[in-house]
């Protein structure tokens, strides 16, 4: 998972063009983040 993440974050400036300096796609690592953890607590785990 951390590869699936990983990989698209080091090349977003090749795979999104002019829309990886968007506010949108430098917080997508923190989205994935946060519903990694929000979807863990609200499990229980």
């Amino acid at each position: 998972m951390i590869a699936v993440v990983g990989l698209p974050v080091t090349n977003l400036d090749t795979a999104a063009g002019t829309a990886a300096g968007s506010l949108f796609f430098r917080a997508i690592p923190w989205i994935v983040g946060l519903v990694f953890f929000g979807g863990s607590g609200s499990a229980g785990i």
